[in-house]
């Protein structure tokens, strides 16, 4: 690329620069920085900018290149972003990632390209904020119990109360343990043998605000390999969803004094099946047409509710390498399955 033709210094631009021309419809560059010669391959032997944009493997997000340097010729101002995987590209050293690529429009036949590089990936922007959703909903069980408690401690003194305070405080430490090993990309889970799912299932509903609700646990439940902290938290969100969904608070409940709404509460159940275990309620169940979607980010038709819990128990039903369905239970209510469960015999 030509050098001689700068009234500016090209390289003292940090960011990744070019100049580009325009001759009998076609867009070449002519003159290119050390950051842009760095971050893309740069054929000497053609300048074209459409051969550069083949040869680096770059798409246009939500336009064609075709449209992008009919922009270019038409001597138009340029602002969209381009991204490369480095799959495609005809010359080593091309960088993978996504840029914002903005060309001022030409003057005298002549214009410039400057590129951004992006801070990120966007798909780590999204992890971030779905490690984020995963704090605020895990921590919201313990911190409801605590709250809860902490009133009663300083209403009645009762130690009691200290007690299930100290439960939640510890159950909040293991679910911040678990969120920064995930964000560290490091293990998933961590499989124990002999995990009592009767012991886990209490366990769990001590550390969900259940006032309205009663569970009961079929006898004999097994002993099954897992993590038995992620199987906490997978009871404890199937529990909290049955309340969420199931339950009218009282001052729904004090609207209408008519009302034939069950005040009482719904009833959650924990069960086998083969190959598996079950959480049923006799709540009002869910349609049959979301019996899918309820297992998608968002998915909720609760007042305040975040639309994860679900999503959550299916990512450590499928870490398990179980399948979880949802049924419709034999009280009308919700009843989810879980299959590809190793018992333990011993």
């Amino acid at each position: 690329m030509d050098r001689n033709d700068a009234t500016v210094p090209m390289d003292a631009v940090p960011k990744p620069l070019a100049r580009y021309a325009v001759r009998d419809d076609t867009v070449s560059l002519v003159e290119t920085n050390d950051r842009f010669d760095s971050l893309f391959a740069v054929d000497e032997a053609d300048d074209s900018f459409r051969t550069w944009c083949v040869e680096n493997g770059l798409t246009a997000r939500n336009r064609s290149m075709e449209d992008l340097c009919a922009s270019l010729v038409a001597g138009d101002p340029v602002d969209t972003a381009v991204s490369t995987d480095g799959t495609d590209a005809g010359l080593d050293g091309v960088a993978a990632g996504t840029y914002r690529f903005e060309a001022t429009g030409t003057r005298d036949e002549h214009g410039t390209i400057v590129v951004t590089e992006a801070p990120g990936d966007r798909s780590d922007d999204l992890a971030g904020e779905q490690i984020a959703s995963v704090i605020s909903h895990d921590l919201r069980n313990p911190l409801d119990v605590a709250k809860a408690h902490l009133q009663a401690a300083r209403e009645t003194g009762g130690q009691q109360h200290f007690d299930s305070l100290e439960r939640a405080h510890d159950r909040m430490e293991r679910i911040i343990q678990d969120v920064l090993t995930l964000a560290r990309r490091e293990g998933v889970i961590s499989p124990s043998p002999a995990v009592e799912v009767d012991t886990v299932a209490t366990d769990a509903w001590r550390t969900v605000d259940t006032t309205r609700a009663s569970l009961q646990l079929e006898p004999e439940l097994p002993a099954i390999t897992a993590d038995p902290d992620r199987l906490q938290r997978l009871f404890e969100n199937l529990f909290r969803n049955s309340v969420e969904h199931g339950t009218v608070d009282d001052s729904a409940a004090e609207a209408d004094d008519d009302s034939e709404t069950e005040r009482d509460g719904i009833t959650i159940r924990v069960g086998t099946v083969d190959g598996g275990f079950y959480v049923a309620d006799d709540g009002p169940g869910v349609p049959q047409d979301d019996h899918e979607r309820v297992f998608d980010p968002g998915y909720t038709d609760a007042d305040g509710g975040t639309g994860l819990g679900l999503t959550i128990v299916e990512q450590i039903a499928v870490a398990h390498d179980w399948t979880v369905t949802l049924q419709d239970g034999a009280d009308s209510g919700a009843r989810f399955e879980f299959r590809g469960v190793d018992y333990d015999t011993q």
